[in-house]
This record gives structure tokens, sequence and C-alpha cells, in this order.
């Protein structure tokens, strides 16, 4: 008795009844409180979230306190080489109307999301502002956008903040959990004395929560928060080419004019024979050399030998280092040399480098769509009660990769026993990459339902009468009387 007793004994606490009163409700105010109470009393199901163990390395900056993590460059020494060099600033400008050139256009399944993301994108000019955002995350490795408005209702306007000033506060698993910005009075401090950095109070920063900005770092190393960019890889080769290029100009600017050597006097057999010049009058003439004029014409007198001292070409012994450092800063920034206007490249290779530029802008595209999506769209349709997902998709392809394309569905659409629907998206596809108009296009089914619906062609004698025969017998035998 104890076993059974044991094993089909009652729980402590019993399961709370579930009362079923089925009703029918005509009434939209009834509805509404229907749904009210299933909201309340069904738990809501979320998705798991990963729950880390792992850490990150921080870099809190000592003084001053609660600022944030340390950059992990020079911001300032970036800005200035992008501002004082034009073929860096040149080299940044590529990649970033490669990446934007094109555009962005914004997919879907959710007419209503997509039409809401649309209309923000318009009226916040978001198009106008990701180019300094990109243009900062590209050079100095982060890119920070402020999102205005509150953190339930729909984002009020962007705008680009200068991310020199601004730090990045995370936890010890590495979620972020603030970024702070040094006000102007604060940089006027610091911009006038370098170690004011350890007197900036509260009342010189302002805080962001995570929601209020968009951050966009580029080129991350290990557990910073800030990526490296694309210059800071490259100020090496920057200051050899730098370094070159002064050292070559100073040369030239030495030697630029044809060296004179003039000799006074005559040298003979011996001593006595010889004509040697006292030291005032070889000091006279060589201050006239020191100051030469446009004369063109020289009057000497049988004593004096004037001759050209010929150096050869120095600028040819620096262009290969020149032109040497030039091509491996296109190496390091991954940007092909054709595109900066580099010669005597032969077509095959100028292509494969086009091909490869093309995949770097891939990747810079799917970094900046990421933030798109997931720090700014998502707020955005949050604060409507929308869930919706939409995808940014970047604009044209180029000419050569949709005729590959093209070629492509030509060959699909010869197969001989392809699926009927295979065979209608890849003509939609075709015809969408021509630039065709396709309304006028049917599937199979919508055609196959357009042959059912047409009438069937009259065959001759099919609508004959059931006295057919009688009646042709009895025209036949009037025919015969007659």
């Amino acid at each position: 008795m104890g076993l059974f007793s044991s094993i089909f004994k009652k729980t402590e606490t019993a399961p709370a009844s579930i009362s079923f009163n089925p009703h029918i409700y005509n009434n939209k105010n009834n509805l509404k409180k229907l749904v009210k109470t299933i909201e309340q009393t069904t738990p809501l199901i979320k998705d798991p979230k990963p729950n880390f163990k792992g850490e990150v390395l921080r870099d809190m900056l000592m003084f001053p306190k609660d600022l944030g993590e340390a950059h992990v460059i020079d911001m300032q020494e970036i800005e200035d080489i992008i501002k004082s060099m034009g073929v860096i600033n040149a080299i940044v400008d590529k990649f970033i109307d490669f990446a934007l050139g094109p555009g962005i256009r914004l997919v879907s399944d959710n007419a209503k999301a997509q039409k809401i993301i649309e209309d923000f994108v318009q009226d916040s000019n978001l198009n106008d502002h990701m180019r300094p955002w990109l243009k900062d995350a590209l050079s100095k490795g982060l890119g920070v956008l402020e999102l205005g408005g509150k953190k339930a209702e729909k984002i009020q306007g962007v705008k680009v903040i200068d991310s020199k000033w601004c730090y990045i506060t995370r936890d010890s698993k590495g979620r972020l959990e603030k970024v702070t910005q040094i006000k102007l009075n604060g940089r006027n401090k610091i911009i006038n004395n370098s170690s004011a950095m350890m007197r900036i109070s509260k009342d010189d920063v302002i805080e962001f929560k995570p929601w209020e900005v968009a951050l966009l770092p580029f080129n991350k190393v290990g557990d910073s928060p800030y990526g490296y960019g694309i210059i800071h890889p490259s100020l090496t080769l920057i200051n050899e080419y730098i370094g070159c290029s002064k050292e070559s100009l100073m040369l030239l600017k030495r030697k630029a004019n044809v060296p004179i050597h003039v000799k006074l006097g005559m040298a003979g057999r011996t001593l006595s024979e010889s004509i040697v010049p006292k030291d005032g009058e070889i000091d006279a003439f060589g201050q006239k050399l020191e100051w030469l004029d446009n004369k063109h014409e020289w009057v000497t007198n049988p004593f004096v030998d004037m001759k050209t001292i010929d150096f050869g070409n120095i600028g040819e012994k620096f262009s290969w280092m020149l032109e040497h450092k030039e091509n491996m800063l296109y190496k390091s920034f991954q940007v092909p040399a054709v595109l900066m206007g580099a010669g005597n490249i032969a077509e095959g290779l100028a292509k494969v480098q086009m091909e490869a530029f093309e995949r770097r802008i891939l990747s810079i595209q799917s970094e900046v769509e990421k933030v798109l999506e997931n720090q700014i769209f998502t707020r955005v349709l949050q604060s409507q009660g929308i869930t919706a997902h939409v995808e940014v998709v970047w604009g044209e392809e180029s000419n050569e990769r949709k005729l590959e394309r093209a070629k492509l569905m030509v060959e699909v659409m010869k197969l001989p026993f392809i699926n009927p629907a295979l065979l209608s998206d890849a003509e939609k596809e075709f015809s969408q990459l021509m630039g065709l108009e396709t309304k006028n296009l049917t599937t199979p089914a919508q055609q196959k339902k357009k042959e059912k619906e047409e009438p069937q062609p009259r065959i001759p004698g099919s609508n004959r009468s059931e006295n057919f025969m009688q009646e042709k017998i009895f025209i036949g035998e009037l025919l015969e009387d007659g």
C-alpha cells in the first residue's frame, strides 16, 4: 500500500484550473478586452539571450575617471594626415564613393515597416550623414552617429559626432554601457594644454545611452571597442614616403642649377712661370657667382677658365624609391593602383585588382548594413510597435557582373528538364537584369489557366442535329425527284 501511495500520491500544489466560458464577441471593445486579458495572463515567450562568460580587456582612463576606455590610436594625428595629404584623403574617398555611391534600397516582407523606414531615411537625410560617418570610421577607426529623441519614440533626426572626442564604456563582458563626449569647453582646455586632460570634470562631458548613438567601428583588433581604420596601419609607410619626398626636394633645390667651377690664373712649368691670383681676387670673383642674375654672357681674360659640373640626374636616384613606397601604400590600403591614376598596368592585372577591390567594398557595406539594421532601423520600428525586419540592399551592380548573371540565366533557361517554376524565376531575373518590362509576363500556372479558359475551336459537323442522317436522305430523294 505504501508503494502505490508513494507513486500515485497527490502533488502538494495542484495546477490552477482553467475555466472555459465560450462567448461570441460581436463588439470591438469586448474583443479588445479579451486580447488584453490574454496578454496579461499569457507568459511572454522571449528569445533566449546568450549568457556569455568570457571577459574583455578594458583599458580605462585613470584621469579623468569614468570618462571611458582609452583610444587605441591618435585620432588627431590621423585627422591631420587627412587634411594635409591629398593622396591619403583621395584613397579614403575612393572607398566611400564605391561603398555609398550606388545608394541603398530597402526591402521587407512587411510593407508598413518598409514604408516607415523609407520615410525615416528621407526625413532624417540619413544618406547625407552616412558619408562623414563612414569617413570617420575608415580613417579614425570609429564613426559615431547621434540618434535624437527618447527611447520609446521615433528617432528625431541624426547627427555625426567627431569620434576623437568620444570615449566608450563597457562592462566586463563587453556590453556597451555608455558613450561619453567631451564638451567644447573641455576641448579648449586640452587644446591649449595637453596636461589639462586630467582636470576634465563631469561638467565638461556629455553622456549618451547605448540607444542614443550608432557606433561604426572599423578594423577592430583584440578586445578594444575602437577600430584602427585604414590609415593607422600604414603610418610607417606614410612617414617613409614623406621623408623620401622631402629629401628629394631638398637635393633638387640645392642642385637644380648647374654648378660653375671657375679656375683663375694659369699654371706654368714652374711656380715662377705660373700666374697665381691673390686670395682677394678669388674671393671677389666668387662673390660675383653667389649673386647670379639672368645674365648669360660672360667676358673674361684668357686666365679665367669657366666649366660646369655635371652631377647627373639627381631625381632619378629617388624616383624608384618613391615609386616603390607609392606601390606599397596602394597595397597597404588595398586600393587598385589603376584607380589612383598609375599607368603601365596590364589589363588582366587591373581587372583582378578591381575584382578584389569590389569584394573589399562588399565587406565595408556589410559593416554599415549591420549597424543600420540593428541599431537604427530596429529602434525606429520598435517605437511604432513593429518587430519586422527591413533589409538594406545596396544599389546597382556593375555592368560586367550583370552580364555574367544574364549569361548564367540564359544557360539555365536552356535546360531541357527544368522545373516550370524555376524557369519562370529565371525569366524574371533575366528581364530585371536586362531592364525589360515584366508587367505582361505570366507564370506557367497562369498560362495554363488561360489556355483552359479559352474556347475550343469548332470541329466540322460537331453541331449537327440528331436527325442529320434522315434529313440528308430526305434531301437526296427530293433532288432525285426533281
